[in-house]
């Protein structure tokens, strides 16, 4: 029963941090918070007896717990007359949860957490605590972390990993842990119509799955063909996700996975993380027995299509360890694409970039039998000086000699020194609020692991507080890309920088990085024009990397947390106030990356260090708020605005927000015409019209994120957000 007054655990700040000796084994096992009301949890009976649920309570406080040490909530009336065999589960859902869930339940309680509401499973005998979700304490805000994950309770489902054998009696920072290793959590998508955890309603067990993989269109690296995933820690060296070759071009590997589960998982043509791996994670639900999954193409979700008859694989293969490789890539140009199915011959754009695997590039063509030419070019125009190279396809399929770049056989030895050289990050900012604080660099000559730089006269930094962050690091001869982080966000901007250690030992290149001063505390207004395009029913998002700079600040390109608003016109936008910089974005048509915006052009964007194009703007001298050109949706054309038809910001207030049961819309300018509110999906779940300044709209039944269109008697309208509890 939901109380409306707070009852004080028997023990104090001792019972949260507590445990009793007769709970050992009974635990929360599995913890869900959806859409809508898809809301649960799992008790687990690992006692080896029944147990009877009366012994037991299930508290709970709304937003945190308003005294760390006391409960608000006794829900305990859930558990009457349950109990739980040896090895078995007890499921409470939320009655309005969707069918598959209500499937799965034992019971259910209407009032489940939000993300934010802090719950505990207490020994009744002493109030002792057994498991809790969250902190007994302040409200967390959205949620609280789990496993590294921000908001972990919110929009998630927990599932406890299968070593864990008892509560947290009461420390829930152990539990939730800060990484995915030392968590005892499993971090899923949260539940809806179509997702539902697998495990719900029992605990793990393993199966065989035997993953296999295509390579009949790709040069396969000589670190050999692995399957890195969850059920390996995404290890691509490991000896566990190595792949063999069982006939022709497939790869299979077999792991022992837990049943009944979700993993993610990817092929890699190669060993390690940075050699050709696929565009996107591949996703797999396991079940309760072994399985061999079907052949997939490399980078495909089905298998590869047959060659054309008649022809053969020919593989090239260039070793690049003296060139410094363009951005790119290596390309494969002779009188063979036009056979290969590319569009001209001798054409460096019209032929793909080769695989890099360390320091060799290859490239895979299927060619009829012929005599062909061709030739080896470092990006579009750095063609080789040496002769054309020869190709002769009769019967079978061709692997090429190794060779060096601009050479007819392997690379001359080159001689090899090691130097410790220093790069430098020199911090504009050092003197305010905006200095940088924890510099790491990171680069190939660290595999892109991060080594400390120093502001405090040691460890190569010649002057304490400076501002001019030094990190030493040994490199052997040749060149390497670099970079720079603070507190996590990367600092240097587009491409990275490139050092290089010669074989005479002299250092050429960038080592250092200058960071120019903030300007002034500005609002900046982005606005883009979406109006041809459908628009996803998560809405319109913005990312950057100038949120680390906004004046609450964020992480840099986090496409979840700053969304647009419609205006009515098509026209989506928000205002942001941050430190006058330049600085990189990008809208996205979903909260998401793999929605952003990507057929931008040179003419309206800048490349990053990641081989795409960016939009751009710069207000470092900036002093007022300023208006960024409104663009159109994935384009460099830009539209301008009519503000005729929209209400205007400061005309406009929704009360309270969040609100409970009704909240109140009022205009200061003109009379409200209609009021309507929409789910984020676009359902219409209330309508209100209107005849004066004010409108009441009753929310009751209603909670979560909801939109609120607004139109006035003179034709304008405005859209708003607000949360209902």
């Amino acid at each position: 029963m939901k109380n409306t007054y707070k009852l004080a655990l028997a023990l104090g700040l001792t019972a949260i941090f507590g445990s009793a000796q007769a709970q050992t084994g009974l635990f929360i096992s599995e913890y869900a918070e959806g859409t809508s009301n898809n809301k649960y949890f799992e008790l687990y009976n690992g006692t080896g007896a029944t147990v009877n649920l009366e012994d037991y309570m299930y508290v709970s406080c709304s937003n945190g717990c308003a005294v760390t040490g006391e409960f608000e909530y006794d829900n305990s009336g859930v558990f009457t007359g349950h109990t739980i065999a040896p090895g078995g589960t007890f499921v409470v859902a939320h009655p309005s949860a969707e069918a598959n869930i209500l499937a799965k339940a034992d019971t259910t309680f209407t009032y489940m957490s939000n993300g934010d509401d802090w719950f505990a499973i207490l020994w009744r005998a002493d109030s002792s605590v057994v498991d809790m979700i969250g902190e007994s304490g302040a409200d967390p805000g959205s949620g609280w972390d789990v496993a590294g994950v921000s908001n972990g309770t919110m929009d998630h489902t927990l599932v406890r990993k299968k070593s864990i054998t008892q509560g947290n009696g009461g420390n829930w920072s152990s539990s939730a842990g800060t990484d995915a290793s030392n968590s005892e959590w499993v971090v899923w998508d949260k539940p809806d119509g179509t997702y539902l955890s697998p495990s719900l309603g029992m605990r793990w067990f393993n199966v065989n799955v035997t993953f296999q993989v295509n390579m009949q269109n790709e040069a396969v690296s000589h670190f050999g063909v692995h399957c890195p995933g969850a059920f390996n820690n995404w290890n691509p060296g490991a000896s566990e996700s190595e792949m063999t070759n069982s006939s022709g071009y497939i790869y299979e590997v077999t792991a022992s996975m837990e049943a009944d589960s979700y993993y993610e998982y990817k092929f890699i043509n190669g060993n390690a993380w940075g050699q050709p791996d696929e565009s996107s994670n591949r996703k797999l639900t396991v079940g309760s027995t072994d399985t061999t999954l079907a052949v997939v193409c490399f980078n495909s979700d089905v298998d590869c299509a047959a060659p054309a008859n008649g022809t053969h694989k020919v593989t090239f293969q260039v070793e690049m360890k003296n060139q410094d490789i363009d951005a790119d890539g290596v390309r494969v140009a002779g009188n063979y694409q036009a056979a290969a199915g590319h569009a001209n011959d001798w054409s460096p754009s019209d032929c793909p970039k080769a695989a890099q695997h360390g320091t060799i590039c290859r490239l895979v063509a299927w060619l009829p039998d012929g005599s062909y030419e061709y030739k080896f070019v470092n990006g579009t125009g750095g063609w080789e000086s040496a002769n054309n190279r020869a190709l002769t396809v009769s019967g079978s399929d061709v692997v090429t000699k190794l060779v060096c770049f601009n050479e007819t056989d392997t690379c001359a030895t080159v001689t090899k020194i090691k130097k410790t050289i220093k790069l430098f990050v020199n911090d504009g900012n050092f003197s305010n609020s905006f200095k940088l604080t924890d510099v790491k660099f990171k680069g190939q000559m660290s595999s892109w692991s991060d080594f400390q730089a120093y502001d405090d006269g040691t460890n190569g930094d010649m002057t304490a507080g400076d501002g001019i962050w030094t990190a030493e690091y040994e490199l052997s001869t040749g060149t390497y890309e670099w970079g720079a982080t603070d507190m996590g966000n990367w600092i240097i901007k587009g491409p990275n920088l490139k050092v290089t250690l010669n074989g005479d030992g002299s250092v050429t290149g960038d080592t250092v990085w200058n960071i120019a001063a903030l300007g002034d505390l500005i609002n900046v207004t982005f606005s883009v024009d979406m109006s041809d395009t459908i628009v996803n029913a998560a809405g319109v998002w913005l990312a950057g990397n100038f949120q680390p700079y906004m004046e609450t600040p964020q992480g840099e390109w986090k496409y979840n947390t700053i969304q647009l608003t419609d205006n009515g016109d098509g026209i989506w936008s928000t205002t942001v106030k941050l430190w006058a910089q330049k600085y990189q974005y990008r809208f996205a048509n979903d909260s998401a990356e793999a929605a952003s915006e990507n057929w931008l052009g040179a003419e309206c964007s800048s490349l990053n260090g990641y081989n795409k194009f960016d939009r751009v703007f710069d207000v470092t001298t900036t002093k007022q708020d300023t208006a960024l050109p409104t663009y159109k949706w994935n384009r460099c054309e830009t539209v301008t605005l009519n503000t005729d038809n929209i209400i205007g910001a400061g005309e406009v207030r929704l009360f309270p927000n969040p609100a409970e049961g009704q909240f109140t819309v009022a205009l200061s300018g003109s009379r409200i015409a209609n009021v309507t509110v929409m789910s984020l999906d676009g359902r219409v779940v209330r309508q209100v019209a209107g005849s004066s300044q004010s409108v009441v709209v009753e929310t009751t039944g209603l909670r979560g994120l909801y939109m609120v269109s607004i139109s006035d008697s003179m034709g304008r309208s405005t859209t708003q957000k607000v949360v209902l509890k």
